[in-house]
């Protein structure tokens, strides 16, 4: 069946290739290449990344297009364009290693969530975690962080931000995990 000029591949009613899903999918390639372009083409490909994530999320909602795979997908290409970024500016020299960590101790969490879920065969309550204003607050202060990195003019609003993003990336850690727990206590 074809959607939006995308094959859709149906397993058990469950749509796996989707315009969201392959936007996703875009994001994701542009993680991996983002080491690799030069400096002046890293804040618009960062940019298009963050407009790739609203347009999926829009797209999936007017499309009524929404899948699982597209909520496993679409956060681990949030994850992996900011990690990449990070990555990239602790080579570079721009910053220290210890500050990417404090930007993404919420994502450092869902890492460990999702393995630890993996392991123990606890998938299903990985799945049933909902994105929270919260979180998107969040990742709106490390987005507008590596934006400051990454322009001349913003050297004042860098250090800031970093603190507005790590207070807010431990708080939404400590809420997810919270969360997290209260789905396995909820399982029979």
């Amino acid at each position: 069946m074809a959607q939006g000029g995308l094959q859709v591949v149906e397993s058990r009613n469950r749509r796996i290739v989707t315009l969201p899903n392959a936007i996703s999918a875009l994001r994701l390639c542009m993680a991996f290449a983002l080491p690799f372009v030069e400096a002046d083409w890293r804040l618009p490909l960062l940019i298009a990344g963050a407009l790739s994530d609203w347009l999926d999320g829009l797209a999936a909602k007017v499309l009524r297009s929404r899948s699982v795979f597209g909520q496993l997908l679409d956060p681990i290409a949030d994850k992996a364009l900011f990690a990449s970024a990070l990555l990239t500016l602790i080579i570079s020299g721009d910053i220290a290693w210890w500050q990417a960590a404090l930007a993404l101790m919420r994502d450092i969490v869902v890492l460990i969530v999702a393995a630890t879920a993996m392991v123990r065969g606890d998938w299903w309550a990985f799945g049933k975690m909902k994105p929270t204003v919260l979180g998107k607050i969040t990742t709106v202060l490390v987005f507008a962080w590596l934006v400051s990195l990454l322009v001349q003019w913003a050297p004042g609003a860098r250090m800031p931000l970093l603190i507005a993003s790590a207070v807010s990336s431990a708080v939404t850690a400590a809420e997810y995990l919270r969360r997290f727990a209260r789905e396995l206590r909820a399982q029979p």
